[in-house]
């Protein structure tokens, strides 16, 4: 699903000059188009303001003993450890604005728009 979405804004950014950001139906995805012979596709987190219905919240993995892995599936057997397969809930705090901020960075200096997807 993802690389189809990636495919399609990455053609639309050829077909049509979008100032950006040109926003997914859900709203979960921002996608700023670059440059067409931009060969930079740039990602960031969107600052953890979006927080859907349908995504389910974080939680601790389940710890494997034998192995010392974390199993991060939310119907996970075994122990949730919180030492051992911690999870992260706050919010990436101005992370976007970053990368908006290198993304022109980079188009000025380089001379070519990279792709930003958010």
């Amino acid at each position: 699903a993802m690389k189809w979405l990636i495919s399609t804004l990455l053609l639309i950014s050829l077909t049509h000059a979008y100032p950006g950001p040109f926003k997914t139906t859900t709203h979960h995805v921002d996608y700023y188009p670059g440059d067409p012979t931009s060969n930079v596709v740039l990602t960031s987190p969107h600052d953890g303001h979006v927080m859907p219905e349908e995504v389910p919240d974080r939680v601790q993995g389940c710890y494997n003993r034998t192995d010392d892995t974390c199993d991060w599936r939310h119907d996970c057997e075994g122990e949730r450890v919180t030492k051992k397969c911690r999870v992260v809930t706050h919010a990436d705090l101005r992370s976007s604005n970053l990368a908006l901020k290198m993304r022109e960075t980079m188009g000025k200096e380089l001379g070519v728009m990279p792709h930003l997807i958010v």
